[in-house]
């Protein structure tokens, strides 16, 4: 009884071109890395700002918005406590422009030194 159920519900997909909702559904990613911070400063400049909202409006079907805040391996602990604050400023400034998406904001290790101390954010 099961083959026949699995066969027609086979037939009916690929005679009707059924899919299931989420297949149907194209998500795209928009990513981009901000401008560089200066020195040790957590807040967003003019021109970040500027950056983060065209990433928000760049996708505007996404759902989600992910900040991430890069440093270099051998760094220390205070500069990843940093990062983590320019990511959280990055969605936290995203989140007043689009407050129905979901926000993430994390931290990342990297061993390229032109990523160092940088924001990248990404919305899907």
């Amino acid at each position: 009884m099961k083959k026949l159920i699995i066969g027609v519900l086979s037939a009916a997909v690929l005679a009707f071109g059924l899919v299931p909702a989420q297949a149907a559904t194209e998500y795209l990613v928009n990513q981009k890395t901000l401008a560089s911070f200066t020195a040790s400063a957590t807040g967003l400049t003019t021109l970040q700002r500027s950056q983060v909202k065209a990433a928000v409006e760049a996708n505007p079907n996404a759902e989600k918005f992910i900040c991430t805040g890069i440093r270099y391996y051998s760094q220390p602990m205070s500069v990843n406590i940093m990062v983590r604050k320019r990511a959280k400023a990055a969605c936290d400034y995203a989140k007043t422009i689009r407050p129905e998406h979901s926000y993430w904001y994390q931290t990342k290790v990297t061993q390229a030194k032109s990523y160092n101390g940088k924001v990248m954010v990404v919305s899907k």
